[in-house]
């Protein structure tokens, strides 16, 4: 079973996750890993966005204004080198958990061929994976998995994001 989770910024898909990683942790006694990514504000305002591993709370810087990094999306320069970690933890939890969340694939993540190739091995290891699509992003990557037979494909809105979490978690026995 693969879900992908889209919507536009903003609706909760982030949220989202990491309900059902909560929930799927506690109340169904499932072994979950994986990377969320959280905005970064100064003074009410995005800076960047960071990847928090889920279960550790390591975290890793994904994308700063004030970075120094020659890959750029928008206003955020992009760390090759820490979505490259974010890829170790990835892998990792292919290995070693039941279900594996991946928040998000989007244009920042898709700078990295590691990154693209990791979330493929993640689709293809047979485990149960919950990923967020950037709502927008045109990528080989993400057609490929909006495609695959086993995914199902969720988008969060204002009317089903307070509810969304328990379609998904009857989905996953």
């Amino acid at each position: 079973m693969k879900i992908l989770i889209t919507g536009r910024p903003g609706i909760g898909k982030t949220t989202l996750c990491i309900k059902l990683y909560r929930l799927l942790k506690e109340k169904k006694n499932k072994v979950v890993c994986g990377i969320v990514s959280k905005e970064i504000r100064k003074d009410r305002k995005r800076v960047g966005f960071e990847f928090i591993e889920l279960g550790t709370d390591n975290r890793y810087l994904l994308a700063h204004v004030d970075l120094k990094s020659k890959y750029r999306i928008g206003k955020y320069y992009v760390s090759l080198e820490n979505i490259s970690k974010a890829c170790r933890a990835l892998e990792k939890a292919a290995e070693n958990c039941e279900i594996i969340i991946i928040d998000e694939i989007g244009p920042m993540e898709l700078l990295s061929k590691d990154f693209i190739e990791t979330v493929k091995k993640v689709f293809d290891s047979g485990k149960i994976v919950i990923a967020t699509v950037h709502y927008r992003a045109k990528h080989e990557l993400i057609e490929e998995l909006k495609n695959r037979k086993d995914v199902k494909i969720f988008v969060v809105n204002e009317e089903n994001r307070d509810g969304l979490h328990r379609k998904i978690l009857k989905l996953i026995k």
